[in-house]
């Protein structure tokens, strides 16, 4: 039996993941990596790994769907892990850019993720 070639396919869900559920059921993924800025209490930048069933419950957020709820209908939807990369964002005041901490951190996220699978 021959086993799945590794591949990685992106998808930039913005304010509305839930919008990319079709492509991402057809796509049949093993693993889901929701990246998305979270409050964590540490300093600009840093990242953390947050087991999806543990992001429970409707919270402050950007999106139009909390990741919980999209969560949990990817997990209904495919037989696949899923797994939360939370990123500690800087001030959040609408007249700010993002920092430069967190430029760098989106870079090497990116390049870890691109290393451990080929793009698809």
């Amino acid at each position: 039996m021959r086993s799945r070639p590794r591949t990685v396919c992106l998808f930039n869900g913005g304010t509305a993941p839930e919008n990319l559920t079709g492509e991402i059921v057809r796509f049949q993924p093993s693993h889901i990596l929701m990246v998305d800025a979270a409050e964590l209490g540490l300093k600009p930048g840093a990242a953390t790994l947050i087991d999806s069933k543990a992001v429970d419950g409707m919270s402050c957020s950007s999106h139009i769907l909390p990741l919980s709820i999209l969560a949990g209908y990817m997990r209904r939807a495919l037989p696949c892990n899923i797994i939360i990369l939370g990123i500690q964002p800087g001030p959040t005041d609408f007249s700010l850019t993002h920092s430069r901490a967190i430029d760098q951190a989106a870079r090497r996220i990116a390049q870890l993720i691109l290393k451990a699978a080929p793009l698809r």
